[in-house]
C-alpha cells in the first residue's frame, strides 16, 4: 500500500519481515493521515529504489533498532533528510509495534528537520509509541529516570539513563493541557522547528514557545 521495502538476510526472517511491513503500513496511516505528520520522503534511490527501506539485522546486544541518515533532500530549501530503519532480528514480535512506531517517527522527524536535537527526537518518538499503540505503555519503563532528576533542564540528553525518553511525559502533558490530548500540537511544534540552515535555529524550545 505504501512505498516501503523490507530487507532480511535469511529466509527464516521472512515472517517477521512481513509482520514489520504490516505494522509499518498501519503506523504510517496513523502518524501521517490521522495525526498530521508530513509523509516520509523518497530516499534518493538507496536500497535499490526510492522506497523507505527497513533492514532486519543482527544488531549488538541492547540495541533494538535505529533510524539513520540516507540523504539530504536537495529539492527542498529546508534542512531535511531521508532515512532508513534498522531493527534487530532479536526483537520479540510483541515488541515490534512500539519499536516500529518509534523508529518510523524518527524518519518523519528527519523529513521535517534533520538537525533538531536528539533529546526532542527521542521525546517525540517515545510519546508517539503510546499515541500509535495506546495499549503498549512501553514508555512507563523510562519514566523513573526522568522523575528522579527534576533539577535537569528539559533539553538535557543523558548517556547514562533514559531521561530523554521518559521526558515524553512532557509532551503528553502539553497535549492534554492545551488541546485535550490532540497529537496535532506536537506536529505543530515540529513544523515550527523547520529551518533552512544547519544551525538548528529555531530549536524545539523556541518552537514550543511559538506554538503554545
Amino acid at each position: 500500500l505504501y512505498p516501503i521495502r523490507s530487507h532480511y538476510p535469511r529466509e527464516d526472517l521472512r515472517e517477521k519481515a512481513e509482520l514489520i511491513l504490516s505494522i509499518l503500513e498501519e503506523t504510517n496511516q496513523v502518524q501521517t493521515a490521522e495525526f498530521g505528520f508530513p509523509g516520509f520522503p523518497a530516499d534518493c534511490g538507496n536500497g535499490g529504489s526510492d522506497d523507505l527501506d527497513i533492514y532486519i539485522q543482527d544488531l549488538p546486544s541492547g540495541i533494538g533498532g535505529y533510524a539513520a541518515f540516507t540523504c539530504y533532500l536537495d529539492d527542498t530549501p529546508e534542512a531535511d533528510a531521508a532515512s532508513f530503519i534498522a531493527l534487530a532480528e532479536s526483537v520479540p514480535d510483541a515488541m515490534l509495534y512500539g519499536a516500529v512506531a518509534h523508529e518510523f517517527n524518527h524518519v518523519l522527524q528527519n523529513g521535517i528537520d534533520y538537525w533538531e536535537t536528539i533529546t526532542f527526537k527521542e521525546n517525540t518518538a517515545t510519546w508517539i509509541m503510546d499515541m500509535t499503540y495506546d495499549d503498549e505503555n512501553a514508555y512507563f519503563a523510562y519514566l523513573r529516570a526522568y522523575q528522579r532528576n527534576p533539577d535537569w533542564p528539559i533539553h538535557k540528553f543523558s548517556s547514562t539513563n533514559t531521561y530523554q525518553y521518559g521526558e515524553c511525559i512532557l509532551l503528553h502533558f502539553l497535549a492534554e493541557y492545551y488541546c485535550g490530548g490532540c497529537p496535532s500540537l506536537v506536529v505543530d511544534i515540529w513544523e515550527a522547528c523547520v529551518q533552512n540552515e544547519l544551525n538548528n535555529e529555531p530549536d524545539y524550545i523556541e518552537a514550543m514557545n511559538q506554538v503554545i
